[in-house]
């Protein structure tokens, strides 16, 4: 009985020594921008400003439908 005791006592003493007391954390401060113009956000420079050739936009876009291609096939199968 004194060896059930002890063992239990134990047993309680080391899942406590794994908690502790977390504090208690200030809410952040909610955000008073409505959208980005309010917030400070100006535009970029236009596309036409932009120094790209007529024919790096699409090879650009043909790579990133590409790799968009392999990473939902790839997510498919771990999903299944």
């Amino acid at each position: 009985m004194r060896i059930r005791l002890a063992a239990t006592i134990a047993l309680v003493t080391i899942m406590l020594a794994g908690c502790r007391v977390v504090p208690k954390v200030e809410t952040p401060p909610t955000p008073t921008a409505t959208n980005a113009l309010s917030a400070g956000l100006t535009a970029g420079p236009s596309i036409a400003s932009l120094a790209m050739r007529p024919a790096r936009p699409s090879r650009l876009r043909a790579a990133m439908v590409k790799s968009c291609e392999l990473f939902f096939c790839a997510f498919s199968r771990w999903r299944l």
